[in-house]
């Protein structure tokens, strides 16, 4: 059972929103740029594997974590690409969407990636998800329950060939997934019930707390405004928003709020709204708001508004 589906990841969201309204130079830019197709290019290879372990469809009762987030007693951040859990064992995935060749060094403990003639040391994938199986052992401890942990690298590029892959490691191909689980489901035997599922579900879903992704910049200087399909900064006129180019439109209100949310706040106030659209009217942002009807919290003076994630559905 899909408990946490794969969501748009907050860095490729925050790097648009700051393309958009970033006033940045020319190598910030590039920067983004290169962090933003790197991010899309992880994504596509989750997608991918998500879509593969659809079409498995497994037999037993289990439950499934895409994009898994969390934080342990340290403060530090564990994220994790998909977990599986069943009644036999708890698999950890740390998925790859690289091409080229493909070596782990057990000397150096690097993952090697050999492309067009150049060689580049990655991070060590197993490393991280050994610190990621220590927490998870950590939560099944608090439960009172016991699982054997397994990890994986999974690589979903068609263009990516493994070589010399150590043999205590499972790091394989996306298509060796189907024949690894019937092992894995072989060796192991049935050790909690559905009911112990269920705990598990609670546990972790109440642990599950997605972050949004800090850019590396600091502060960065914004355009403000209801940004027109032609870049311009609209005006807000008897309750739509107008540009100069003669175009009107609600989407620009909507995309604001998104950029607002990943920029500067999920809260916004009456004034901290009139401030970012340029809006003289107190009465005219009112009725954005109670149009929107967001969750707000505070007396009428001081009432702020929570800009939600599903901002493009509102009004």
């Amino acid at each position: 059972m899909l408990v946490v589906k794969r969501k748009l990841p907050s860095k490729i969201l925050v790097i648009e929103a700051l393309l958009r309204r970033g006033i940045l130079d020319a190598e910030q830019r590039k920067l983004l740029d290169e962090l933003r197709w790197r991010a899309e290019r992880g994504f596509e290879g989750e997608r991918r594997a998500d879509t593969f372990l659809a079409d498995l469809q497994l037999s037993e009762p289990h439950l499934m974590l895409q994009g898994f987030e969390s934080v342990n007693q340290h403060g530090f951040t564990h994220q994790m690409d998909t977990i599986i859990v069943t009644g036999r064992f708890i698999l950890l995935l740390e998925v790859k969407n690289i091409s080229g060749i493909i070596t782990y060094d057990m000397k150096t403990n690097q993952l090697i990636r050999t492309w067009n003639n150049e060689r580049l040391a990655l991070t060590d994938p197993f490393a991280q998800l050994d610190r990621h199986a220590a927490f998870i052992e950590q939560i099944m401890w608090k439960l009172g329950l016991e699982l054997p942990i397994i990890h994986a690298v999974i690589f979903t590029s068609a263009s990516s060939i493994l070589e010399d892959m150590p043999e205590q490691f499972h790091i394989f191909k996306l298509p060796g997934l189907r024949l690894k689980l019937r092992e894995w489901f072989k060796a192991y035997p049935i050790q909690i019930n559905e009911s112990m599922l269920d705990l598990i579900q609670q546990e972790l879903l109440n642990r599950h707390e997605p972050h949004k992704w800090q850019h590396p910049f600091g502060r960065v200087m914004i355009r403000r405004g209801a940004l027109c399909a032609c870049d311009k900064v609209m005006q807000y006129r008897q309750g739509k928003f107008t540009c100069s180019c003669g175009l009107k439109s609600s989407e620009a209100l909507r995309q604001g709020l998104h950029d607002y949310r990943l920029l500067v706040s999920e809260w916004i106030t009456n004034r901290e709204l009139r401030q970012f659209f340029h809006i003289n009217s107190a009465d005219a942002a009112n009725k954005i708001l109670k149009r929107a009807d967001f969750y707000c919290e505070g007396s009428t003076s001081a009432r702020r508004y929570l800009i939600p994630e599903d901002v493009w559905r509102k009004f």
